[in-house]
């Protein structure tokens, strides 16, 4: 994948930028020479066939996968830092036959509280929260293992 979008110095604020950014399996380049510029607030669709690169590539972005290049975040008025970014994989890796919720995985992001010790009301109650606003909470006391791939998403 040789991927260049806004690449080298483009002039306006970016959010994120990648820069000769290269991604190796052993000897072997599966990215080579990627700029890439994100614009704070610009959407951005990463898109093409199977064996591209799209998933290494956000996988380089996040931090999961070694690289060589620059991977730079910044937001105009505020140093510069790594953001929160949520990734849903195509394939979350988990065995379904655990017995965890949808509230005991909610929880265990939201919170410090290990989710084997119950939820609280006020834990239930931001999980709850959470999932209303995607229209998920009829999904709260449903085990992850038994979620249709769309509702894993």
């Amino acid at each position: 994948m040789n991927l260049d979008i806004h690449g080298g110095s483009c002039g306006h604020s970016c959010c994120l930028r990648v820069e000769n950014l290269t991604v190796r399996i052993g000897n072997e380049p599966i990215l080579s020479d990627v700029n890439l510029h994100v614009h704070c607030g610009q959407m951005v669709a990463l898109i093409g066939p199977n064996g591209a690169g799209k998933s290494t590539l956000l996988k380089a972005i996040l931090g999961q996968r070694e690289y060589e290049g620059v991977i730079a975040f910044s937001q105009p008025g505020h140093r510069s830092q790594k953001p929160r970014i949520g990734y849903v994989p195509q394939s979350p890796a988990f065995d379904p036959s655990d017995p965890v919720s949808v509230s005991d995985l909610f929880a265990c992001c939201l919170g410090k509280r290990p989710a084997f010790l119950g939820l609280g009301k006020p834990m239930r109650a931001l999980v709850k929260e959470c999932l209303e606003r995607v229209h998920g909470v009829d999904l709260i006391d449903k085990r992850i293992g038994a979620l249709s791939g769309g509702e894993l998403q």
